[in-house]
């Protein structure tokens, strides 16, 4: 067989874009979500290679392949990613839903936005929602988007009033980059709009628990692929990207840290109370 070994119950075979894999007792379940897996041997099943049967091989437990490398992806922009950076984005490539716990200074934002260049690529006409706090709007995302992608990808900026919000919702661009407050004042377009299917969370802490805004709760909304960059969630046994593939310890990190803004808030509603009481006086 022509290929290269990705994992040891996975095997790609280049020349013929198939996944192959050691796994007998999934058979019946591939078969049934990946129409074209077909039985090689008593042990081993193949498909074609896509970003869907990539999901669902992981889904089910398996390894899952390097896409962004098997499929040569061109890395555009300024920077040579480093390594920390080509796991992340392949993670998040086979991930439909997944957080980045990487470290500050690691290459979060353009390794999400190559991710995100990918799996738009590999669905045409997709859209993705970029929902991150209000000061990295311009300075960050749509910087990082014009510097990196500007002979590809668009981006807009969806601030201010709900028209103006409105209007620049209605740009035909890849990246719509919106506030975390922004996301309730157009919810109801937001839900009219099925090409959006991929949503970046930067910082997403901030969607832990919902938040009243009013007649509003912010959320997260149901989507076809959505990557949160937990930038403040750290882990000393957490070093870097590769870490993502330690179940346990990713699971342990999110733990703590679900548990250290729960306490913050806790506090910070103890102390909103007190200050009631003490006006109340």
């Amino acid at each position: 067989m022509h290929g290269t070994i990705a994992q040891p119950r996975a095997f790609y075979d280049a020349p013929r874009n198939l996944a192959v894999y050691d796994a007998p007792e999934l058979f019946a379940q591939l078969q049934s979500t990946v129409p074209e897996a077909r039985v090689l041997s008593a042990r081993h099943i193949a498909m074609p290679l896509s970003v869907h049967s990539n999901q669902v091989c992981r889904w089910l437990g398996l390894p899952a392949l390097p896409l962004l490398d098997l499929w040569k992806y061109d890395w555009p922009g300024r920077y040579k990613p480093f390594e920390a950076q080509r796991v992340t984005a392949n993670f998040l490539a086979a991930h439909p839903r997944a957080f980045v716990l990487s470290d500050m200074g690691t290459g979060k934002t353009l390794a999400t936005l190559w991710a995100a260049d990918f799996v738009l690529a590999c669905n045409p006409g997709m859209k993705a929602l970029v929902v991150a706090p209000l000061s990295t709007l311009q300075r960050v995302w749509s910087d990082a988007v014009f510097q990196n992608f500007m002979t590809r990808r668009t981006s807009v900026i969806v601030h201010g009033s709900k028209q103006q919000r409105l209007k620049a919702l209605e740009q035909n661009v890849d990246f719509y980059i919106i506030n975390y407050d922004g996301v309730g004042v157009i919810a109801d377009v937001l839900k009219m709009r099925p090409d959006i299917q991929l949503v970046i969370i930067d910082e997403a802490s901030a969607y832990k628990v919902p938040v009243h805004l009013g007649s509003q709760t912010r959320q997260p909304r149901s989507c076809a692929q959505a990557h949160a960059a937990l930038g403040a969630v750290q882990d000393q046994r957490l070093h870097g990207p590769a870490a993502l593939h330690d179940t346990d310890a990713r699971r342990r990190a999110v733990a703590r840290a679900t548990e250290g803004l729960s306490r913050l808030e806790a506090a910070r509603d103890a102390a909103h109370e007190r200050r009631q009481d003490h006006a109340g006086q």
